[in-house]
């Protein structure tokens, strides 16, 4: 313990620690570095000493008397780091940040082993074979329970769900269940659409109107002409595909 402030108080080797019960800026850390380092005489031999500081601020750092003192302890050897003869300030500000992601780190290693984590995802589908090739951005959230307890009709597959939306707006956490989806309609009956027709040797593309609505995957009767009717798979928003 340092009885007295303005005491300096020997900690080990070269360190020293001073309690100073007054505000303190960057002007006063500068005119001790520099006091420090005026030259003085030994032996008739001039010599100079340069000191590195570290300093932390309470009630600021509010923390007890050991882990202020190993706060300052640590901002000093950040200026060291400079090439000694400089002063660093404990951030205690991005000392919490750290101690907050070193918990959250801890937590979501926990709940790993628990198995509480579900994940979300954005899927990317072939249109006309309707794999899942890719996934696109991610959400992770923590969940705990048993999954059997989980609502009737609950989607449990992903492919379960692909190319439809939610019916209404869902809060954060809603278990998702199948009555809460349905197919989006790409194509509107009497829409004017693109056809796309290919096969071996030939590609051709040609306007036609559709005979009745349609959403991603499902077949749609499609008329050409006043004589020519064909069916055609929807693959986006107003177009459609034939393959022959």
């Amino acid at each position: 313990m340092i009885e007295q402030e303005n005491d300096p108080i020997h900690l080990s080797k070269d360190e020293f620690a001073l309690l100073i019960h007054q505000e303190i800026d960057s002007a006063y850390l500068h005119y001790l570095l520099d006091a420090i380092y005026q030259p003085f005489l030994l032996n008739d031999e001039s010599l100079q000493i340069s000191v590195s500081i570290g300093v932390t601020y309470f009630p600021y750092d509010d923390s007890a008397e050991e882990v202020l003192l190993r706060h300052a302890t640590q901002a000093m050897y950040q200026a060291k780091q400079l090439g000694g003869n400089a002063y660093r300030i404990f951030d205690f500000h991005e000392n919490h940040r750290r101690q907050r992601h070193r918990t959250e780190c801890q937590h979501f290693i926990e709940a790993l082993n628990r198995q509480e984590l579900c994940l979300y995802y954005q899927p990317q589908v072939d249109i006309l074979s309707r794999q899942v090739v890719g996934s696109g951005a991610r959400m992770l959230e923590q969940r705990q329970g048993d999954p059997n307890r989980l609502p009737p009709h609950t989607v449990l597959e992903i492919e379960d769900i692909v190319s439809q939306q939610a019916t209404r707006s869902l809060r954060a956490g809603t278990t998702l269940s199948n009555h809460q989806v349905q197919e989006i309609t790409w194509v509107l009956r009497g829409q004017r659409i693109s056809v796309k027709a290919k096969g071996q040797g030939f590609r051709v593309t040609r306007e036609g109107e559709a005979l009745e609505d349609g959403a991603q995957g499902e077949t749609i009767r499609v008329r050409l002409s006043r004589r020519e009717i064909l069916e055609a798979m929807v693959i986006r928003h107003w177009h459609v595909a034939v393959a022959f």
